[in-house]
């Protein structure tokens, strides 16, 4: 206990991989019969198009992981009712040594057995087959698909959660098209409509329904029966490759001794697992899913300027239809328990309507006694006043204006800037919120935290927090310049590319209701997406005060790379046959602009919160959260701690780097 913080006693790898077996199988068939006549020349064109995936996985950690948190004022947040049971029962023995408050803890800390692992001994498939038609621009494209349950994970006593299972009715989508132009062939106009649907990505099979597990078995630390303790004294192991089991809050990590250490248990109360938290149960698929679809518009215009000049303008709109993903409410006992749904539709339309919802599938979590508003004791209550549950919402409105120059007397170049909005709340299969993931967000499609509670999407105001994504850059700027130099029967090419993007929103968000485990929880921004507040923190006490929101954004990003590549003829009988040798300077200014800022205004590494365990409170805390509070007047009253980072550059442009390539084109 006296080494330092960070101190391990065994190399450890998360992603230890026994196998990890990926197969794709795809078959593609066109059929293309050409008419002249009936009014005009006709391309009738069929197609199927079959693709079949399959993922056997064993990844886990080499050795069981267990972290000790020791020293005196160390205290665990409980998340399941009998976890809470036993932190209040330590603490009875153990107090804050300067407030006084009860501290869920043993004489020397606690440990926690972590189980993070994707085991999928068999193989779990995505599947769905293609027919599409098209006569002159107008098109349609029909799908069918299947994504269903991995076999083998189902436990005794348990419903396995449903397939997904698109028929051909849901997945229709029309392509329009159309284009004009005079017979001088100087001129077009185009423009086309499509409706596009997602096939579902395999993450959400192993995530999902069981394959991916996450469990953490939380233990009060204490001494040992020779009143001592060692690393040694926690023997914990594998069996069915887990260290801390899937089950309720009350089953145990697994010891080789086939029994729980003395040195997890304290003594004084008898208190020994604090609980099991399991942050993968099963997610059942909620009825009438649709799958993910967006539609799109497009409009534009072409124009030649000169024999080397070209000009183009369009215009592109895109509107999501349906999103899936897990969403949540938080049961008063047993914490988040999730559903794969439309955010927004169907049965996660209205609080009160996903809350009945949760609480008729009963305990089809996976886990035996683990279901939604099951205590009648400390119920979840109603919230008929809440507003309507958010939609995915990503609208992306872009117009571009292209200047091109063809090649000719060696140089060629295109020059084009883009005005563009990309507004709402949902960033995408791959989020780039940094309150999903701590600073850059994550590749989880399907299974972010972006609906995983509603009260992410409400401000301080009670009214909706949709505003400029991550990535919107409403101006860029972007050329490029070529000029090719032949001599001595070889060719030197040189190019310049620049570009220039408006800086991204900066969005200030804190915690709501929990705070821990070193990275956002319940992150939310509370004043709207791209609005910043200036915090700031008295160095005396500690206070925070909340200043007013302000559109704030990064800096503009510029960068300009160089590239220069020489050709060498290499066979004199045959033109094709090339040496070519290519240097790229990525960056040659070597500028270092800030791309991205913190942005959570509240201490995570303190578990300081605006709202301190609200989000335990039922439907209450979703009135609260989502109708309107005074921030300042909560941050006061919470005690609210400031995250020393908050404001400051946390990713920068990558400097100046040079790729060498060579090639042979015979």
């Amino acid at each position: 206990m006296q080494q330092p913080g960070g101190t391990t006693t065994a190399p450890y790898d998360q992603s230890y991989t026994l196998f990890n077996a990926s197969k794709h199988y795809q078959f593609n068939q066109d059929i293309a019969f050409f008419k002249s006549g009936w009014g005009g020349t006709h391309n009738f064109k069929f197609g199927y198009q079959l693709n079949h995936l399959s993922n056997v996985i064993n990844q886990n950690g080499n050795v069981p992981f267990i972290s000790l948190t020791v020293g005196q004022d160390q205290s665990y947040t409980a998340a399941t009712a009998p976890g809470g049971a036993n932190c209040a029962a330590l603490g009875t023995v153990y107090k804050d040594s300067v407030s006084g408050a009860p501290l869920c803890t043993g004489q020397y800390g606690y440990a926690t057995v972590t189980d993070f692992a994707t085991i999928l001994p068999k193989a779990v498939q995505d599947a769905w087959t293609v027919g599409h038609g098209l006569t002159l621009n107008l098109g349609i494209r029909v799908e069918k698909e299947t994504l269903p349950v991995p076999a083998g994970l189902q436990q005794p006593g348990v419903a396995k959660p449903n397939s997904i299972a698109f028929p051909w009715s849901d997945k229709i989508e029309p392509r329009l098209g159309a284009a004009w132009g005079p017979a001088s062939g100087k001129m077009k106009i185009f423009g086309s409509y499509g409706v596009i649907n997602d096939v579902m990505k395999l993450l959400l099979a192993q995530t999902s329904w069981g394959a991916q597990v996450f469990e953490n078995c939380v233990y009060a630390l204490g001494p040992d029966a020779s009143g001592t303790f060692t690393n040694s004294d926690i023997d914990a192991i594998f069996v069915n490759n887990r260290a801390c089991p899937n089950g309720g809050p009350t089953v145990p990590a697994n010891f080789a001794s086939g029994a729980t250490p003395t040195s997890l248990t304290d003594a004084s109360t008898g208190v020994s697992l604090i609980e099991n938290v399991n942050f993968r149960p099963w997610e059942p698929v909620a009825k009438g899913v649709k799958p993910y679809r967006q539609h799109e518009y497009v409009v534009g215009f072409d124009y030649q300027i000169a024999r080397d000049w070209a000009f183009e303008g369009r215009y592109d709109r895109r509107r999501l239809d349906h999103v899936i993903e897990d969403a949540s409410l938080a049961d008063p006992n047993n914490f988040e328990m999730y559903t794969i749904v439309n955010p927004g539709q169907g049965v996660n339309a209205t609080i009160d309507g996903y809350a009945n919802y949760l609480t008729s599938l009963g305990s089809a979590y996976g886990i035996p006694n683990f279901a939604f508003n099951a205590d009648p004791s400390n119920p979840f209550g109603t919230c008929p006043s809440c507003p309507h549950q958010p939609v995915a919402v990503r609208n992306y409105d872009g117009v571009e204006f292209r200047l091109t120059k063809g090649t000719s007397h060696g140089w060629a170049g295109t020059f084009s800037y883009t005005w563009s909005r990309l507004w709402g709340n949902y960033t995408g299969l791959t989020t780039t919120d940094q309150t999903d993931g701590g600073s850059t967000g994550r590749n989880s499609p399907d299974t972010t935290r972006a609906f995983d509670e509603p009260f992410y999407y409400f401000t301080t105001q009670g009214k909706s927090a949709n505003g400029p994504l991550p990535t919107d850059r409403p101006n860029t700027f972007k050329g490029n310049v070529y000029y090719e130099l032949p001599w001595k029967g070889m060719t030197t090419t040189f190019g310049l590319f620049q570009s220039a993007y408006q800086g991204t929103p900066l969005s200030s968000f804190t915690d709501l209701g929990l705070a821990c485990c070193n990275e956002p929880i319940e992150a939310t921004p509370i004043f709207g997406r791209g609005k910043w507040a200036n915090v700031t923190a008295d160095p005396t006490t500690g206070a925070v005060t909340l200043g007013a929101p302000f559109n704030r954004r990064t800096p503009w990003f510029t960068q300009t790379n160089f590239n220069i590549a020489h050709s060498i003829k290499v066979n004199k009988n045959n033109e094709a046959q090339r040496l070519a040798l290519s240097a790229t300077f990525i960056n040659l200014l070597n500028q270092h602009n800030v791309v991205s800022y913190w942005q959570g205004f509240n201490s995570i590494a303190a578990s300081s919160s605006l709202f301190p365990f609200q989000i335990f409170s039922g439907a209450s805390s979703y009135q609260l959260l989502e109708t309107g509070y005074d921030p300042q007047a909560a941050a006061t009253a919470a005690g609210l701690l400031k995250n020393s980072q908050y404001g400051q550059p946390n990713l920068w442009q990558l400097s100046r780097n040079i790729r060498l390539g060579v090639s042979f084109t015979f």
